[in-house]
């Protein structure tokens, strides 16, 4: 066989095969062209993000409101032993006006026979009129000093019991001093002091440790 005898033989071999190829692509393509196209997938909802609920409001806790502790007024303590006191302890007068005041006498466990005070004043707005003697020493004392100076403000008065005294005593009134609140006094207060209270026991010796209170008096 010569040489163009041979190409032609391969070209129709050719030709064949290819024929045969494209027979067989052209069965798969139909058989690709006939395949239901897929329907496209729906989309995967988005999930709605849900709104949280608002946070609670956080309510305050109320303030304790401070209390204001009363004040306690302190009860004074009672005096022990032996006690000279003015009686009433505060008393309210007017220009010229008359009164009196007591010097009462605890003698504690004792007994007095005698005793003797000063009281001090201010005479622009008191003064001494008189001072007797209380129950306290008997029905009829012995007085002894009695020196009324409102010049000073100073009254000194001493007075002792006649007979027995017994034991104890008791607590009564030693003087009663009469005052007078002169007409030109001006409106004001003054202390009355008992400056000095000496009181012998049944024996005539000294009591020692007698407590004293002082009184006031205010003009209006």
């Amino acid at each position: 066989m010569g040489t163009a005898s041979r190409s032609l033989a391969i070209v129709m071999a050719l030709t064949v095969t290819t024929t045969l190829f494209f027979a067989s692509c052209g069965s798969t393509t139909a058989e690709f062209a006939s395949a239901p196209t897929p329907s496209p997938t729906a989309p995967i909802p988005t999930a709605t993000p849900t709104s949280l609920p608002p946070s609670p409001t956080a309510t305050p806790m109320p303030l304790a409101t401070p209390t204001t502790a009363p004040t306690t007024t302190p009860t004074p303590t009672p005096l022990l032993g032996p006690m000279a006191r003015i009686k009433p302890t505060t008393v309210e007068v007017t220009r010229g006006q008359q009164f009196q005041i007591e010097v009462l006498v605890d003698p504690d466990a004792n007994g007095v026979s005698g005793g003797e005070i000063h009281l001090t004043y201010d005479p622009a707005l008191v003064q001494v009129i008189d001072v007797t003697p209380g129950t306290l020493l008997g029905d009829n004392p012995l007085q002894g000093a009695k020196d009324i100076n409102n010049g000073a403000g100073l009254l000194t008065y001493a007075i002792a019991r006649v007979g027995e005294t017994s034991v104890p005593s008791g607590a009564g009134t030693l003087a009663v001093i009469t005052l007078r609140v002169p007409t030109t006094a001006a409106v004001g207060s003054t202390l009355l002091e008992l400056t000095w209270v000496a009181l012998t026991d049944e024996s005539f010796v000294f009591i020692r440790n007698v407590n004293t209170t002082r009184g006031q008096i205010t003009v209006r």
